[in-house]
């Protein structure tokens, strides 16, 4: 069984408060995700973190950071013109581009996508163009955070993704990209 089959199930339905019934029905889409999230984590020999942020594949690809958020690992994506290391992801003055792959999606809907990342240049901005299944939607855009590995900030963006399969992916824009940390998608 694949941890990533089930990375998005809590994205069944867009986040929209307005009613208890809503609330109730979302109650309850919690209590199935954090049943399935058990299920997979025993039968795929996960391991739970000690930093409170919830199960978490061996190879740290896929983590629930709070209810209705998954984080995904830069440096457990698709990586072009860049270096994986360790912890993130460095482009060394380069360009290129990450794409991560959502399955199971299970509505369409919009979604909140926040890109952790690092970046150590005061003169210009590293903004990236965004693109949801080889579609440019929207630039990202990376201010300096004063260090490119010790101070994370993460970039905001929402973004409408389809049911099923999706791919997000972060392009360069000829000034190189901040180092990247992870991408953390609430919904």
């Amino acid at each position: 069984m694949d941890f990533a089959d089930y990375s998005n199930v809590v994205l069944s339905k867009p986040l929209n408060y307005k009613s208890l019934a809503h609330k109730l029905w979302m109650m309850s889409k919690l209590v199935k995700v954090f049943v399935i999230t058990m299920i997979v984590i025993f039968a795929t020999g996960c391991k739970l973190t000690d930093d409170a942020k919830g199960p978490k594949s061996d190879n740290g690809e896929i983590a629930t950071v709070a209810p209705g958020q998954f984080k995904l690992l830069a440096n457990n994506a698709d990586v072009v013109g860049a270096l994986k290391t360790a912890q993130h992801v460095d482009f060394k003055g380069r360009e290129g581009s990450v794409t991560w792959k959502l399955k199971n999606v299970g509505e369409t809907g919009h979604y909140d996508l926040r890109f952790l990342y690092a970046l150590n240049d005061p003169k210009k901005q590293r903004n990236m163009d965004l693109y949801i299944n080889d579609e440019i939607v929207t630039l990202v855009r990376f201010s300096n955070t004063g260090s490119w590995h010790y101070k994370w900030e993460k970039a905001q963006v929402i973004v409408k993704v389809n049911s099923g399969i999706n791919t997000i992916k972060l392009v360069s824009k000829g000034n190189s990209a901040p180092n990247l940390k992870a991408l953390i998608i609430s919904g």
